[in-house]
């Protein structure tokens, strides 16, 4: 599976190795709220830091891409310096830590661009991405604003 230039591949289920190009757009799971994972069975690759990985966001949960062979071994992905573009619904956050994309096989050393797009507000919240050697952690941290203690910043706003 190849997505180029304007093309998305998007939704759940399972799809074999997939190439991410520039101007692609990889995303897994539903924008209906009904989220979910996209499995590649094979090896993953974004080839450009113009390529994006969109993931919805909840205050519980989060879309995310399983990478691992049908027989549940060892796909690897190759991060690229792709941008992680990630769309949070309406909900009350705190800070957390989302697991967005799991690969059997590793990163092999690769990540995605280190400036996450986000349309929370900066001044409330602050994103980041962390890795372990076969996942990408999408990290929600809510900001301590002047004259507020930690707890009072892990109060979730209403929204």
């Amino acid at each position: 599976m190849t997505v180029n230039a304007g093309g998305t591949l998007a939704g759940t289920g399972a799809v074999s190795s997939t190439t991410v190009n520039a101007g692609g757009t990889l995303a897994p799971g539903h924008s209906d709220g009904s989220f979910g994972t996209l499995t590649v069975t094979g090896d993953l690759t974004f080839t450009s830091a113009a390529a994006t990985y969109l993931v919805q966001v909840s205050p519980t949960t989060v879309t995310k891409t399983d990478v691992r062979f049908s027989d549940g071994d060892n796909g690897t992905a190759a991060l690229g310096g792709a941008t992680v573009a990630a769309h949070f619904t309406a909900g009350s956050y705190v800070t957390k830590q989302y697991n967005i994309l799991t690969a059997a096989g590793g990163l092999n050393g690769t990540t995605f661009n280190p400036l996450v797009q986000s349309n929370l507000s900066p001044i409330l919240f602050s994103t980041s991405l962390s890795y372990d050697p076969n996942n990408v952690f999408l990290n929600l941290n809510a900001v301590v604003g002047p004259g507020l203690s930690t707890n009072q910043t892990n109060v979730p706003p209403r929204s």
